[in-house]
């Protein structure tokens, strides 16, 4: 609670009134700071005494693309039984306050409001709570007030369609290249027996030594696993620390837009920044939510070198194909990709420079080049497209 300027002058003015009064001896003076000193006094019990609310809110949908629709549907119950609730309400929409018309709200009454979401820019912005601001009939004072929790709002990176990718390196389960052709089956563990299960896939040996009949399960050794690095430092991005780095939103594009080519296509990816956030996936919708959450969330900091996090996605069990995003100051995560080149047969670097003007993906060596630059996300779409996997 604080005096508003016509408060502080009314306060101010019954001090005077009191001050002079008393060393005066003038009984109308004291007399009017006493009255302005009581006002004051019911105006702070007035502006003290909270609301009864009731705040409910949907954002639909809370997960959007960048540009796309979201909206929010608020609805203010007074739950008081006898007293209105006179005040001015904003809700709370990442840094901006929407205007929430419940004034003069009686008792028992519903209020409902509907507003969009920004969604210009990539990222989770909170919508909530509900501020209220409560005062007295004079405007003396002024109270704020917070209603109803918040709500998170993922605003996705813009993806582009993208068709092809790697065809994987035929690796067996224990990471070493044993030539075999797509779509061949290797050991991966012993199971017991249910019946429908052929004779000849049992393992006689196990099954005589531990007394039950236990069968070989087989997979697919050839499908591809992609590991994505988004190289999220900030010297990888020069330019000013102010604002959106386009370059970074590029590389985030492309990132979202191969996950979920990944995704659509039931190829296990595994997503991972310099700073150490990673999420894995085996090809799946769900696996999909919390990849994109990432990138959504993800912003150039400073954290580990490029060097430590090509390190960590060496020693990580599964993984044929590396593709790094960075930006014009990351030359050294395009070495440290290609030095990768033993754990990873398949490497691509991908450096986004919006200085490029070249209507082609600058630079790219050809279609199995392991460095391109580009200038955004539909130019690296147009490379990926042309690549020999």
């Amino acid at each position: 609670m604080r005096l508003t300027a016509r408060g502080w002058g009314v306060g101010a003015g019954a001090a005077v009134a009191l001050t002079a009064g008393l060393g005066l001896d003038y009984v109308e003076l004291v007399a009017l700071g006493l009255a302005a000193t009581a006002t004051l006094a019911l105006a702070s019990a007035q502006a003290a005494c909270r609301p009864a609310l009731q705040v409910d809110r949907q954002v639909s949908p809370q997960r959007v693309d960048r540009g796309e629709r979201c909206a929010v549907e608020l609805t203010v119950r007074n739950v008081s039984r006898w007293r209105p609730a006179t005040m001015v309400a904003w809700d709370r929409c990442g840094d901006t306050l929407t205007p929430a018309p419940v004034v003069g709200l009686r008792p028992g009454a519903v209020a409902e409001v509907s507003y969009p979401v920004v969604t210009d820019q990539r990222g989770r912005q909170w919508v909530g709570p509900l501020r209220v601001r409560r005062g007295d009939p004079l405007g003396l004072l002024a109270s704020w007030q917070d209603f109803g929790g918040t709500t998170p709002v993922w605003v996705y990176p813009r993806r582009r369609s993208l068709v092809g990718g790697p065809a994987g390196s035929t690796r067996s389960l224990d990471g070493l290249a044993d030539g075999a052709q797509h779509g061949s089956i290797t050991f991966a563990a012993l199971r017991d027996y249910v019946v429908g299960d052929e004779l000849r896939r049992v393992h006689w040996r196990t099954s005589a030594r531990i007394g039950r009949l236990m069968v070989r399960e087989h997979v697919d050794a050839s499908l591809p696993h992609l590991m994505l690095l988004l190289d999220d430092r900030r010297s990888a991005y020069p330019g000013p620390r102010v604002g959106v780095s386009v370059d970074f939103e590029a590389a985030c594009e492309a990132a979202a837009s191969v996950v979920a080519a990944a995704c659509g296509d039931g190829i296990a990816a595994t997503l991972s920044t310099v700073t150490g956030a990673s999420v894995g996936g085996r090809g799946r919708h769900s696996d999909l939510r919390g990849q994109l959450d990432l990138l959504a969330e993800a912003a150039p900091d400073g954290g580990a070198g490029i060097g430590e996090a090509v390190a960590r996605l060496r020693w990580r069990r599964g993984g044929d194909t590396l593709v790094v995003f960075t930006g014009p100051g990351g030359e050294d995560a395009a070495a440290q990709a290609t030095a990768a080149g033993r754990r990873f047969p398949t490497t691509l670097t991908v450096l986004f420079d919006e200085r490029l003007t070249d209507d082609r993906a600058a630079a790219d060596g050809g279609a199995d080049a392991s460095v391109i630059r580009v200038r955004d996300s539909e130019q690296f779409a147009a490379a990926w497209q042309r690549r020999q996997w």
